[in-house]
């Protein structure tokens, strides 16, 4: 149970094909996801240094996120 919410989280967080694939972001960026605006900041406007700062607090938030969710499951359980 512990490792399907984990990697439900992760995977909630790592959402790129979908939108990518149908709307490309969509019309004023209404689909854009955090790893699409990654992305387009890195290859499309060519802030490389901008993307690689946006994707290592995505990862901290990520491991923030996840590290609460064991915590508190684990906290739960007798």
């Amino acid at each position: 149970m512990i490792m399907v919410m984990i990697l439900s989280t992760i995977g909630g967080f790592s959402l790129f094909i979908e939108p990518y694939v149908m709307t490309g972001g969509g019309p004023l960026n209404s689909t854009l996801s955090a790893v699409l605006y990654i992305y387009k900041q890195g290859f499309f406007y060519y802030h490389m240094g901008y993307a690689a700062t946006l994707g290592l607090i995505l990862a901290l938030i990520i491991l923030l996120v996840v590290f609460i969710q064991r915590t508190v499951i684990e906290n739960k359980q007798p």
